[in-house]
């Protein structure tokens, strides 16, 4: 036994941990010049009369939204903490933001973090010789078809999400005989680059997954360009914009025949310098109008509306076939631009398949695990607040899926490495370590999340933040109950505190099988087989 008790944490306990005592005072001046216990004047009176427990909770809205808990004369926080959270009631008006100026404390502009980023490459051009016999032999054994692609780092050297889905995409092609043509800015800078004469713009060519140096644009083009009947079918395909000048991408783009060009929304990149559409790097901003007030407060809000003509010039060139990774992604891109294309599908990058058999979780604490790196969009903050909290509650015990040690107190660390020859390591990891609980607390709009599938796959039961993106699309659209969304970090912490997060935790659940898609190579291949 530790030296806490959580094991009797009542209703009224979490509805206090759901009140903010100083919004009460501050917001309430009564209350405060009376010198009563907030919490208690919120119990006795402050709901009755429609005063509000926090900035994060409206007691109208959840009384007027709910006649039946406004019927039964019931305190609505209290409510809200008992019940509601695990019904899916809302303790707001999903559209209600509410600002905060520390967002803007130590915020910088993506021009002034490019003056930090190193060149990738500064190796010698190949000679235009060099590179167009490089091609050639590619071209010589393929199928006399090929992509050309871009992204905005090498995929074969570096692993993420969208990397994992160009090496995806790659294999699958080449296995069918196509040649795979990938280009990044040999100097990454995280926005647009400016505007190169092509004789100077520099990037890093890998030819069918093997790296092949640096080459330059005015090269590269001309190499590339159509000449007779001999010439490969190319399509092109833009994961990332990142890093290129948009006269580079237009310039490339314009070699490739057949169209229609590609253009993947693997985030929303399109909308703002910042792809994640964290304001001052910090919270999600819904894409605002750039002559918003939002966006003249955001350290990026200066460069935007650049960005955004600079990502049309490129729209507008090519008119693309827009390529999204799930629907909520596409739907929430489409709501906030009006970027020029010719069609959409949406390529989830994986599917889940569940076991029949619901699978018994062990016995002992609830395992509660965090994956990947300990970022701030990750939602690394909130965990470490649950550790601190419950670090010595003996009903939990909390993991680090991830690479790396977690220097966190109260943290175990298991190094899980996900990688080309290892697709499922994290899923593996998971249920090796019998880990029940996954918090994906995400402050910015996920498109797809492989985290929360890898989580599912093992039986875990994933908690999430509504407004997380298609996080929780995804887990409510899984058979049975594989997770909880929640609206603010109050509820997070409440949860934790009650006996429902255990309850919740330890219901049997069945394992998945994770099926990865190969990006737009799905689309292509079955493009060419319907045309023979």
């Amino acid at each position: 036994m530790t030296n806490k008790d959580f094991s009797r944490t009542s209703a009224e306990d979490i509805g206090a941990a759901l009140f903010d005592a100083d919004f009460y005072l501050e917001a309430y001046p009564d209350v405060r010049e009376a010198g009563v216990d907030p919490f208690a004047h919120y119990r006795s009176h402050g709901w009755r009369e429609r005063r509000d427990p926090s900035r994060t909770f409206s007691t109208n809205y959840y009384l007027d939204s709910n006649p039946d808990v406004a019927a039964a004369g019931i305190d609505p926080l209290l409510h809200y903490a008992n019940t509601g959270i695990f019904e899916g009631r809302h303790p707001r008006p999903p559209e209600v933001h509410f600002n905060d100026k520390a967002l803007v404390l130590g915020a910088t502009s993506v021009r002034q973090q490019a003056l930090h980023w190193q060149p990738a490459d500064e190796d010698m051009p190949l000679t235009a010789d060099d590179l167009r016999r490089c091609l050639e032999d590619a071209f010589a054994i393929g199928s006399g078809k090929a992509v050309l692609s871009l992204s905005h780092d090498q995929y074969v050297k570096n692993v993420g999400g969208v990397q994992s889905i160009v090496a995806s995409e790659a294999k699958a092609l080449q296995q069918q005989g196509w040649t795979y043509i990938h280009l990044s800015p040999a100097w990454p800078v995280p926005m647009l680059a400016e505007s190169q004469h092509p004789s100077e713009m520099r990037l890093v060519l890998t030819l069918n997954g093997r790296r092949q140096g640096v080459v330059l644009e005015a090269d590269l083009v001309q190499v590339l360009r159509p000449s007779g009947a001999t010439a490969p079918a190319l399509y092109f395909v833009l994961h990332h914009a990142m890093g290129f000048a948009p006269t580079t991408v237009v310039a490339l783009a314009k070699t490739c025949q057949p169209s229609p060009s590609y253009i993947w929304t693997h985030d929303f990149f399109s909308l703002c310098t910042n792809p994640f559409l964290l304001r001052n790097n910090r919270s999600f901003c819904g894409a605002p109008v750039p002559e918003s007030t939002a966006c003249m407060v955001c350290s990026n809000g200066q460069v935007r509306p650049a960005h955004l003509s600079a990502m049309r010039q490129i729209f507008e060139a090519l008119s693309p076939v827009v390529l999204a990774p799930s629907l909520s992604a596409f739907e929430f891109w489409r709501a906030h631009t009006d970027l020029p294309m010719s069609g959409t599908y949406v390529v989830p990058p994986a599917s889940l398949e569940f076991e029949a058999a619901a699978v018994a979780r062990t016995s002992g604490p609830v395992r509660v695990a965090f994956i990947g790196p300990p970022a701030a969009h990750k939602g690394w903050a909130a965990f470490a607040t649950l550790v601190t909290r419950h670090r010595e509650d003996a009903r939990y015990e909390f993991f680090r899926l991830g690479v790396g040690e977690s220097t966190l107190n109260g943290v175990r660390s298991i190094y899980t490495e996900v990688d080309a020859d290892n697709p499922d390591a994290m899923i593996k990891a998971l249920r090796d370590h019998a880990i029940d609980v996954v918090v994906n607390w995400y402050s910015c709009f996920e498109t797809f999340s492989f985290s929360t599938h890898e989580a599912m796959a093992a039986g875990a039961f994933v908690v999430t933040r509504y407004e997380a993106g298609n996080v929780w699309p995804a887990i409510a659209s899984a058979p049975g109950q594989r997770g909880l969304a929640l609206h603010s970090e109050a509820e997070l912490r409440a949860l934790f505190l009650g006996d429902q997060m255990i309850k919740l935790a330890k219901r049997p659940r069945s394992h998945g099988k994770l099926s990865r898609t190969h990006g737009t190579a799905d689309l292509l291949l079955e493009e060419n087989r319907r045309h023979g």
